[in-house]
């Protein structure tokens, strides 16, 4: 995010890329007597405490206008990913500040262990009512494989309806390797590094690995 932002010539200080979770605890560790948050190293089970912990401070307007001259608004990305505490946060935000989100259903994971994800159409959809959808399939347009892509909407749509798709209509899959190297900047600096290395200094390099996307 940081990198596509200075390659859209956004300048550094202005604007903020963090985590819902890094953020959160910021927050609410700066006042701790009226977040209530008396925690400051969260174990991986004492994450939510500090998500409701922001969401109650920003619910009781003590700190609106200091966010107000902080922040002209803000973006959420993968919310689908966003569990219910995350959302109650966020909602706080988006009734002093601008917001807006991004996210598909389709690709959320269900829950992390008790932590429950909120309904996306009942809940989600009534807070940040939609506004635009993407239709263009970009990641496979870009490594030259258009139909595919356009497959893979069909599907989507499909999905979304609960109907069922039939695998026996793909297209043939193919990605044009010319055009699509799957690596990110650090790790082409990392593998020119690796290439320069004598053949016996080769066997500790990690292999490379590629996250997978289902969008």
């Amino acid at each position: 995010m940081r990198t596509r932002l200075r390659a859209r010539g956004a300048q550094p200080g202005h604007h903020e890329v963090t985590t819902i979770a890094s953020w959160s605890l910021r927050l609410a560790s700066a006042f701790p007597m009226r977040s209530g948050l008396s925690i400051r190293k969260p174990s991986s089970n004492e994450w939510e405490l500090v998500y409701w912990a922001a969401a109650k401070l920003i619910q009781k307007g003590c700190i609106n206008s200091v966010l107000k001259c902080r922040y002209s608004g803000l973006f959420v990305d993968e919310y689908q990913d966003c569990i219910q505490s995350q959302h109650t946060l966020i909602s706080a935000l988006a009734d002093i500040l601008p917001c807006c989100i991004f996210g598909d259903p389709l690709q959320a994971i269900f829950g992390f262990g008790n932590n429950r994800l909120p309904r996306w159409d009942e809940q989600v959809l009534q807070k940040f009512p939609p506004i635009a959808e993407l239709r263009s399939p970009h990641r496979w347009l870009r490594v030259g494989n258009k139909p595919l892509g356009e497959w893979l909407m069909q599907c989507r749509d499909t999905l979304m309806t609960t109907g069922q798709v039939n695998l026996e209509n793909a297209p043939p899959t193919r990605t044009n390797k010319a055009r699509h190297t799957g690596s990110s900047p650090m790790q082409a600096r990392q593998l020119h590094r690796y290439r320069k290395q004598p053949q016996r200094e080769r066997q500790g390099y990690p292999r490379q690995t590629r996250k997978s996307h289902s969008n």
